[in-house]
């Protein structure tokens, strides 16, 4: 999944990691030129085969304005 997010269109970042604190937790970071770009990768979602091995899901959505590279 991370090498087909990262080369699709409007992608800036994807990232798994599994927790070091949890060992069944894994944390995904992503970033995304706009909104439409993250929507036409996710399509309709996961598929079935993906979506049953999640138990739990908190998704969050931030919107940044602006950003400075130090």
């Amino acid at each position: 999944m991370t090498i087909a997010a990262r080369s699709a269109d409007g992608n800036l970042d994807f990232h798994l990691a599994a927790d070091p604190i949890e060992p069944d937790r894994v944390n995904v970071f992503e970033a995304w030129e706009s909104i439409e770009s993250v929507e036409a990768f996710r399509g309709d979602g996961p598929d079935r085969e993906m979506s049953s091995g999640v138990r739990a899901a908190d998704v969050r959505q931030y919107e940044v304005a602006g950003s400075i590279r130090l």
